[in-house]
């Protein structure tokens, strides 16, 4: 159903004289098309229909949208109230080739929860999900130069708890041009998403210029210590905790079989990454370790909460036909010993292709850890080989010192 058809629809819905009637109709065919992800509907002409579905606990006259049509001004409203239960708004907007947009809800602006297509904002703010733009193009054949980004949202269970989170998922640039199948790298996260998605420009970069040769899909999954009800920060932190087991299982139970089944992915391990920043990269080498059949690289920029007795007398699960390949940055300074002595234990428990850089300098900006993340993504992807283009700032002692 298109946007004119929807427009027919509700005007023969309004000569109806059951006024419950028509309004049941109306949310049914809304909902039938919010399972095939069709909203909000809209037109090459640039006419849009938003669609809300109201939640129990909402009671605002208006939910204001602002857009990139009057510089993020108030742009409108979603003000009509259908049986209590769904809201629309319907715009045009004639000069715009792309719409970027949000909902503005008692002063605080978020995504279009019904709109699987997004942009980051460029701002750095505590939440992912906060920092999305939703995107509307109007042409009938959108380009993506960059990458389309989408919003995968999942459901699972732990410790008794239904725990919803929404995974930020970048296809390459062919995706929709193309029907073949893509490698998968899996990129979990705090506070620290606008590093990678800089980096991700950099991969993209060299996708475009043919450097990179077998693109990946991009999961970004954004961890964050209100994921579970009283949780502390020791939690956070802990690689015993529930917050890690709470990481593990989301994995193991769900992450995995939803992206391959939603997404068009080679679905072998030999075609799967994982990395991680800060906490999440100590994570993701623990993950490594214990799971070798679910990645075969594993991308860490940060080691300063590994367990070290928790491996000290572990006898490996891993299969000696998996090769899997660990990439270890330490991340920041204060870590350089500590990576180390990691790769000093990967090395011991038999693994044969340990990749680390140690950065010597004594202020880590944010500006070369993306830099050295870039070149992680495209030594695993590209034609060139890990450090290629890094500068003259890493060390190749890697003797851990005590």
């Amino acid at each position: 159903m298109n946007v004119d058809n929807f427009l027919l629809l509700l005007e023969e819905l309004n000569q109806l004289e059951d006024e419950h009637q028509r309004e049941e109709t109306i949310g049914n065919t809304l909902k039938a098309l919010n399972k095939k992800n069709k909203l909000p509907l809209h037109g090459e002409k640039g006419k849009v229909i938003f669609v809300w579905f109201d939640q129990d606990n909402l009671n605002q006259d208006y939910i204001y949208i602002r857009s990139n049509n009057l510089n993020w001004e108030r742009d409108g409203y979603l003000g009509r109230y259908y049986n209590g239960k769904y809201r629309l708004a319907i715009r045009t907007y004639h000069q715009l080739d792309k719409l970027l947009y949000k909902f503005e809800i008692d002063d605080n602006w978020l995504s279009d929860p019904l709109n699987i297509n997004v942009e980051w904002d460029g701002f750095i703010g505590p939440r992912l999900h906060k920092n999305m733009n939703s995107v509307i193009h109007f042409l009938p054949d959108p380009s993506w130069p960059e990458g389309r980004m989408v919003r995968h949202h999942i459901n699972f269970e732990f410790e008794g708890m239904t725990i919803s989170k929404d995974l930020f998922v970048v296809l390459p640039p062919d995706y929709d041009r193309s029907r073949k199948t893509y490698p998968v790298l899996y990129l979990n996260h705090g506070e620290h998403y606008a590093t990678y998605l800089e980096a991700q420009k950099t991969l993209i970069q060299h996708i475009n210029s043919k450097t990179v040769v077998d693109p990946p899909i991009m999961v970004m999954i954004p961890l964050n210590c209100d994921d579970i009800a009283d949780l502390d920060e020791q939690d956070l932190y802990c690689p015993s905790g529930r917050f890690y087991r709470m990481f593990q299982r989301m994995f193991i139970d769900k992450i995995i079989s939803s992206v391959d089944n939603s997404f068009r992915t080679k679905n072998d391990y030999k075609y799967r990454a994982l990395g991680g920043l800060g906490s999440s990269g100590t994570f993701s080498i623990i993950m490594g370790i214990e799971h070798p059949h679910l990645f075969k690289y594993i991308i860490s920029q940060g080691t300063k909460y590994f367990p070290f007795d928790r491996f000290s007398h572990h006898q490996s699960h891993r299969d000696p036909s998996k090769t899997n390949i660990f990439y270890l940055d330490c991340g920041e300074v204060g870590s350089v010993e500590q990576t180390k002595k990691v790769s000093h234990l990967l090395t011991q428990r038999g693994y044969s292709s340990v990749n680390t850089v140690i950065f010597d300098q004594e202020d880590d900006n944010c500006w070369n850890l993306k830099k050295r993340l870039s070149s992680i993504f495209t030594s695993l992807y590209g034609r060139f080989p890990l450090g290629s283009d890094y500068e003259n700032n890493y060390s190749a002692d890697l003797t851990p010192h005590d």
